[in-house]
């Protein structure tokens, strides 16, 4: 507290963030309408690989699955995947990455299958989006605390970080609701 207001410090840097370091500063200035952009998409996806080379050193086995589309429609601004809890792999849900053509100065948006507000807690049913490709809806899932937490969120950082800092946050504080709630409407007896 400093005179009766609490202060929000700045971001401290994880064991995953040594291993994966941001991008050199001239990065920053990359995003969607730069000429460099796919220079910097096959950075991303290096900084992705790193990721999860670490992740499996760690876990039995990540807890995503990430890659840009490759429809040229979308200049590799929309990311496809999954989210998925290592120890149950079964309990899965689909993923998009939205990357607004501002990026890397604006947050990246992580949205999940909209079936995943059957099984969590906090979610913005209200921000959602529907795949043009598959007709599958999305929700939001939180992203807005990188924004109120000095140097959480830098143009040199990559959707390896807001993965890192922002949505393995929200997952890990999800996942033992999102247990409880799959194992009430699912059937658990055929689970591995």
């Amino acid at each position: 507290m400093v005179n009766g207001e609490a202060k929000v410090s700045g971001w401290n840097a994880g064991l995953a963030e040594r291993y994966i370091p941001p991008f050199q500063d001239k990065w920053g200035k990359v995003g969607p309408k730069h000429s460099a952009w796919h220079e910097r998409v096959k950075l991303e996806i290096i900084s992705l690989s790193k990721y999860v080379t670490f992740l499996k050193s760690e876990l039995p086995r990540p807890w995503f699955l990430l890659k840009p589309d490759a429809n040229p429609r979308y200049n590799f601004s929309l990311w496809k995947g999954h989210l998925q809890i290592p120890s149950r792999p079964e309990i899965r849900f689909d993923m998009v990455i939205l990357l607004n053509s501002e990026y890397p100065r604006v947050i990246p948006r992580c949205l999940l299958e909209k079936n995943i507000a059957n099984y969590c807690g906090k979610i913005y049913l209200k921000n959602s989006w529907k795949d043009p490709q598959t007709g599958k809806e999305y929700v939001m899932i939180c992203h807005d605390h990188m924004a109120e937490l000095a140097n959480a969120w830098e143009s040199n950082l990559g959707i390896v970080h807001f993965f890192i800092r922002e949505v393995w946050f929200w997952f890990a504080a999800m996942q033992n609701i999102i247990i409880k709630n799959w194992d009430k409407t699912n059937d658990t007896s055929t689970r591995k």
